[in-house]
């Protein structure tokens, strides 16, 4: 199984469920880039489903839905009650911050908020295809917004927020 970005609740200082702090703290900027997303759950159900099938020496991509990044954290943001992403981030002003945030991370011996990786996947327009697990299990994937929806009530009734 190759899934894209998967959205879960979980360890949101860590993984992909670190968009969903960052969103709660509120970004300010926001990239064009576009990927694959999807929730947890339907990972898990298609990783039983092909365990308990006779698929073998197959590759699956596992993806509900191809977004932008802005798209997916306006949800987040709308989700949370908080403005949403207001500033068009540039490729060279994400350079900047990276390093930025690499330099500080020396000092504060905390992980940097943005690194290359991510600053690079942010500007990549990159989409994927569901149609061979969807043809072979006759899968139907949890919409992106209503697992971002669902993620977020689980984060806002935790005590403990960031």
């Amino acid at each position: 199984m190759n899934p894209s970005v998967i959205l879960g609740p979980g360890n949101w200082h860590s993984g992909s469920s670190n968009m969903f702090r960052n969103s709660f703290k509120g970004l300010k900027f926001f990239s064009d880039g576009i990927t694959g997303f999807v929730d947890v759950r339907d990972v898990a159900n298609i990783m039983i489903h092909l365990m308990e099938g006779n698929v073998e020496n197959e590759r699956f991509i596992v993806c509900s839905e191809n977004l932008k990044y802005a798209e997916v954290f306006n949800m987040m943001h709308d989700a949370f009650g908080v403005r949403r992403p207001y500033i068009k981030a540039t490729e060279f002003m994400a350079s900047l911050v990276w390093r930025f945030e690499k330099w500080k991370s020396y000092f504060t011996g905390k992980q940097p908020l943005i690194t290359k990786e991510t600053v690079s996947a942010a500007f990549q327009q990159v989409k994927f295809s569901n149609e061979k697990i969807k043809g072979l299990l006759l899968y139907q994937f949890i919409p992106v917004n209503k697992s971002v929806q669902e993620i977020c009530e689980i984060y806002t009734k935790q005590s403990k927020l960031p």
